[in-house]
């Protein structure tokens, strides 16, 4: 008996031990950020902003980690700001791939395969800036439901994970977020969509595309800065072509970036976790931002569409908790 409850006790504090670990790692990569200066190159691509050992730490750690062109960023990697928000952004991953893959249910075995971005979600404005819409995923009749739950989703996920984290993001990109959340912005977005259709999208994104595959090498150029990625699952690698470097996303991770420049993501050589990669990226049109009028044909278009969307709240239930 005296043997069993020691065990337990050891067990009890190795797990103990575990945890103060972990909670340690956090901190330090919270509290160590690793600035590197980047500027135009050729040539093949380095990998950098991996492993370092903070001061009075007897451990490796991957940093969070800003890449900077002289004073003006190019992309940041922000992990969850404490060991309780890595528990919940687990847990909310794991609703997140369960609403993707009942979207994926919903469009059909391979639907959408040959497209980059296996679901784009949200709304857009055309290469000729006179076409606001909703995207055809967001309303085809067999994906709406879905779609919209993935979205509602998706904006929560935003607020628990970036949002909170917003001490850490740049100036710079904190600047241009303020434009997007801006109240001449968001009257304008909400009087174009509808007061429900607008309140289903986070104030710093207007469209998602969502993926379980890596992207070839490519630029979004209708899209204003910063865009953001968010990994799940099996860490990538993306590569700034541009700036000749290549930087790791892991599980739970979020990229702020410029995807103005080119880039690509790939699978990274090591991984840690059985879930298959997905992901989803998430921007704000900038003929959005730049209030540019639709044509008289794309509003009314847009006005027929406005009751076809879902705006996902009854499909979406949460059971994490997110406080520090």
């Amino acid at each position: 008996m005296d043997e069993r409850k020691n065990q337990q006790q050891a067990a009890k504090e190795a797990k103990r031990l575990r945890e103060q670990e972990r909670r340690a790692t956090c901190r330090a990569i919270k509290d160590n950020p690793l600035v590197i200066q980047v500027c135009k190159a050729t040539g093949e691509a380095r990998l950098t902003g991996e492993w370092a050992t903070p001061p009075g730490f007897t451990k490796s750690i991957r940093p969070n980690l800003t890449l900077l062109e002289g004073e003006r960023p190019i992309l940041q990697r922000i992990s969850p700001t404490s060991l309780q928000q890595r528990t919940a952004a687990a847990k909310s991953a794991a609703q997140g791939l369960n609403l993707f893959q009942e979207l994926q249910e919903a469009a059909g075995q391979g639907a959408n395969k040959t497209r980059r971005g296996a679901f784009i979600l949200g709304y857009s404005h055309t290469v000729g800036h006179n076409d606001l819409k909703f995207t055809g995923d967001t309303l085809n009749c067999k994906t709406k439901d879905q779609a919209a739950a993935f979205l509602f989703w998706a904006k929560k996920h935003t607020t628990d994970f970036l949002e909170t984290a917003r001490p850490l993001i740049h100036d710079h990109f904190q600047a241009q977020l303020r434009e997007r959340t801006a109240t001449s912005t968001r009257g304008w977005l909400r009087s174009q969509l509808g007061e429900r259709n607008g309140a289903l999208l986070h104030p710093w994104w207007t469209t998602l595309s969502l993926f379980d595959t890596y992207t070839g090498q490519h630029a979004d150029i209708l899209d204003a800065e910063p865009s953001f990625l968010f990994n799940f699952g099996h860490p990538c690698e993306l590569t700034l072509h541009e700036y000749a470097v290549t930087v790791t996303v892991a599980p739970f991770e979020i990229l702020i970036m410029n995807t103005g420049a080119r880039h690509s993501t790939s699978a990274a050589p090591t991984n840690t976790t059985t879930t298959p990669r997905w992901a989803f990226s998430a921007f704000f049109r900038q003929a959005i931002l730049s209030q540019v009028s639709p044509s008289p044909i794309s509003s009314k278009r847009l006005e027929s569409a406005k009751a076809k969307v879902n705006d996902g709240r009854k499909r979406v239930r949460y059971t994490y908790v997110t406080k520090d």
